[in-house]
């Protein structure tokens, strides 16, 4: 593209930009005779379109590689500008702020899984007597719960006698459907920029046949 960059590592970022920020930019660099020569990528952050004079001609301002504060004019037919999608055709939309609340929730939803395993103190269960129980014996009778319902040994027959009662404490993560919110954040995300779900780790609806149709169809 220019010789600073190989094309490879232009339209790598040409792509990132647009899937980005919803615009790509690139000035073409014309010899003296107006040819092209090289293309160079511009930030999105930094550039924009604009309307010239009165005929309101098509332009774009940059403060890409300018002093802090001052910005250029770039004619149209020096910009390769590519556009995601837009309102008008010629401002591209950027898909973070179209999806700044489904992005927002899957962060969210990644900040309390992390503080629902760190801080977690809530047991599972909890077993229940209206006697009174000395501490050394409730040791005990954790200590058989454990050995007895915990490890190899889950999920076998329950067996409580001294008017114990099984109580269960908090939400799991099933329960409060997080796993599955989870699973439809990314697959909203993965659709906003129209990639399978599966190529992004979400494995639910995946069989042999269908990811080979994913696979061709993408």
């Amino acid at each position: 593209a220019n010789p600073e960059t190989s094309a490879y590592s232009f339209f790598e970022t040409l792509v990132t930009h647009l899937n980005l920020r919803g615009n790509a930019y690139a000035e073409i660099q014309r010899n003296t005779a107006g040819n092209p020569v090289a293309l160079w990528n511009l930030d999105p952050r930094k550039s924009e379109p604009v309307r010239l004079g009165v005929n309101g001609d098509l332009a774009y301002k940059t403060s890409d590689g300018e002093l802090p504060g001052q910005t250029r004019i770039i004619a149209a037919k020096d910009m390769l500008h590519v556009v995601l999608f837009s309102w008008d055709g010629i401002q591209g939309v950027s898909p973070i702020a179209m999806l700044r609340q489904t992005l927002g929730l899957a962060i969210g939803q990644q900040k309390f899984s992390a503080r629902m395993l760190k801080n977690n103190a809530v047991p599972a269960l909890a077993l229940v007597t209206d006697a009174k129980v000395k501490p050394e014996d409730k040791t005990k009778i954790r200590a058989d719960w454990e050995a007895l319902q915990t490890g190899g040994s889950q999920g076998r027959v329950a067996v409580l006698d001294a008017g114990l009662t099984i109580e269960k404490l908090g939400l799991s993560a099933e329960d409060s459907e997080l796993l599955a919110s989870r699973s439809f954040s990314r697959s909203e995300i993965a659709a906003a920029f129209r990639v399978p779900a599966s190529m992004v780790g979400d494995l639910t609806r995946l069989s042999n046949s269908n990811h080979e149709q994913q696979a061709l169809s993408f």
